[in-house]
């Protein structure tokens, strides 16, 4: 999930300022990846983890409305969705701030799980927002499976 703050400048260290506008959206780069690619009239599925928190329920509500698979979603307990704080200055430049969160509680046992997804998909897109070891092990699922991955 993405809070956006617009700011005249960017803060210096210390320093208190305020954002002129607000706004919050699904987000997060595996999210507007999957939105994206179905926008453009891809099949996709989401693999990955949320938290039982209001903001992991944002975003399957969106992923489901934008029809994307999320059976590989999993909810792991005790951990916050990952989010995303967006500073963005008047001339456009932006300092990003992210809180992994539920991303890095989806370990190796979540992605082996999603084997036949993957499997049976035709490309795996991945960034680093996610746990390294679930990456890697879905990854080479993928390529043993001859399939294209794009980090």
């Amino acid at each position: 999930m993405d809070t956006t703050l617009r700011l005249t400048k960017m803060p210096k260290p210390g320093e208190t300022m305020h954002a002129h506008e607000i706004f919050h959206a699904g987000g997060g780069k595996g999210a507007n990846q999957a939105v994206a690619a179905k926008s453009s009239g891809a099949r996709t599925s989401f693999i990955g983890g949320v938290g039982n928190d209001s903001e992991g329920q944002q975003l399957l509500d969106l992923l489901t409305k934008e029809n994307s698979d999320t059976s590989g979603i999993a909810e792991i307990e005790g951990a916050a969705t990952g989010q995303a704080m967006i500073m963005v200055d008047a001339a456009g430049e932006n300092s990003i701030l992210i809180n992994a969160g539920a991303n890095n509680a989806f370990h190796e046992q979540e992605a082996r799980k999603n084997k036949e997804l993957i499997t049976n998909s035709d490309f795996i897109i991945a960034q680093f927002e996610s746990s390294l070891d679930a990456t890697i092990l879905a990854f080479s699922i993928a390529k043993d499976a001859g399939k294209t991955t794009i980090l």
